[in-house]
């Protein structure tokens, strides 16, 4: 909720952009923040660096520390997408103005900042696209709710040892990044932790209402589901999370790229376990070896670890 008032601040005092991005938007439709190079007479597209000091990166890193404490956020790239910023504030305007048609009170889209992995894709290659994220790029088959952009509200979701965040090169693993991202909601169909052939089979949100008109919901909700596995897990497990599902690019945008440095990867329970055990094996197989060398005159026998 700060960082969604701090997009809207008209402070001065809350942005700190290193140079050479110092010129302010020709284009007063565009958020007052964005900042470009002089000799950049186009302003169409930039990603800008974002000063380490400012309360922009505070609130950032701040987002993600209640979800991922091992982590350390150690850069900040605003993405400035003219074109599919315009579209996006354009689909947003339509969905607010849809909801008040509709007797809702509320005067917005239902707008959320949600996180997006890009998986082996680097996010640069995926947000310098015309479309941003496009769900035509979505796999036909396999995913819970269908060919969709899917975003979540818990960063660790894609942080870890899952498929989703970017690894980048030359770290070991431990620097990943991830995409937050502005979704306009519209009306959401919430199914909860509901996956089944018929969600399997989405290619667009469920109809809300029979019409005539027909009118169908504008993004789904979920879970909370882990990654690539339904559900939360029997003890509840630190990468489920809530997620929601986009059919259409023009209800995102890419606000940042996050780069995060993670002190050891966020591992499934199941997979802790294992290594747990294999760990005690070994223990105990060094126990045993220990034993059967010992020069002792009494029959030495080690106690098993407790598992």
């Amino acid at each position: 909720d700060a960082l969604a008032d701090l997009l809207g601040s008209d402070s001065d005092d809350d942005w700190v952009v290193p140079p050479p991005f110092t010129e302010v938007s020709h284009d007063r439709s565009l958020p007052q923040e964005w900042r470009w190079q002089e000799e950049d007479e186009e302003q169409k597209w930039a990603i800008v660096p974002i000063s380490r000091t400012s309360i922009e990166f505070e609130l950032l890193a701040a987002g993600l520390r209640p979800y991922v404490p091992n982590a350390t956020l150690v850069e900040v790239e605003r993405v400035q997408n003219s074109q599919l910023f315009q579209e996006f504030e354009a689909k947003r305007n339509k969905l607010a103005a849809s909801w008040m048609d509709r007797g809702n009170p509320r005067h917005d889209a239902n707008v959320k900042l949600l996180y997006h992995g890009t998986g082996v894709r680097r996010p640069r290659d995926v947000v310098e696209a015309s479309e941003g994220l496009d769900p035509r790029h979505a796999k036909a088959s396999g995913n819970f709710y269908g060919a969709a952009t899917y975003l979540s509200e818990d960063p660790s979701y894609g942080l870890g040892t899952g498929p989703y965040a970017h690894r980048m090169e030359g770290h070991d693993g431990r620097r990943q990044q991830l995409l937050l991202v502005k979704l306009a909601c519209g009306a959401v169909k919430d199914y909860g932790q509901v996956v089944n052939e018929e969600t399997r089979a989405l290619r667009m949100p469920p109809i809300r209402t029979k019409g005539p008109p027909v009118e169908r919901y504008d993004t789904v909700k979920a879970g909370p589901h882990r990654p690539r596995r339904s559900g939360p897990g029997e003890r509840g497990e630190s990468d489920a999370s809530i997620i929601y599902c986009a059919y259409e690019y023009a209800l995102m945008y890419p606000n940042y790229i996050l780069t995060i440095d993670l002190v050891q990867d966020l591992q499934p329970p199941e997979a802790a376990a294992a290594e747990a055990a294999a760990t005690a094996a070994c223990s105990f197989s060094a126990a045993v070896a220990a034993a059967a060398s010992s020069s002792s005159s009494s029959r030495i026998i080690p106690a098993r670890p407790v598992s």
